[in-house]
């Protein structure tokens, strides 16, 4: 039987340890209030692998540290039930990366690290 309430790598079924998440529009407010606190409680309980790479993208001039600064401040207005070391697991995880989405090269950019695996379709990158 398949625990569905706790990630165990290696299961049918179960996400992929080389997963990326990658979410544009990360500096907006619904990220900050709802997705992060969320995934850093989906972190927290084990239900998606640690190796999870989360990367934010959004329009902000920022820094990776910049953005994780501006998380960190959201969890501890958001999800301030959860322990400071939980939150800091979390904030740990998250890259940035700056993007205009209305323009072709700076998308193509932010996609480019992960080609092979968008060309190959879903599970290409898992392949081997």
């Amino acid at each position: 039987m398949v625990d569905h309430n706790t990630y165990n790598a290696g299961k049918v079924g179960e996400m992929p340890s080389a997963t990326t998440l990658i979410v544009i529009g990360a500096t907006g407010d619904l990220t900050g209030r709802l997705l992060l606190p969320a995934l850093t409680r989906l972190w927290n309980g084990r239900h998606i692998p640690e190796e999870l790479r989360f990367i934010g993208a959004g329009p902000v001039d920022w820094t990776p540290d910049d953005f994780r600064s501006h998380v960190r401040s959201s969890l501890a207005e958001h999800a301030a039930d959860l322990a400071n070391a939980d939150r800091e697991t979390a904030v740990r995880r998250l890259g940035y990366r700056v993007v205009d989405v209305t323009d072709p090269h700076s998308l193509g950019g932010l996609l480019e690290p992960f080609a092979d695996a968008l060309q190959g379709g879903v599970g290409a990158a898992q392949s081997g």
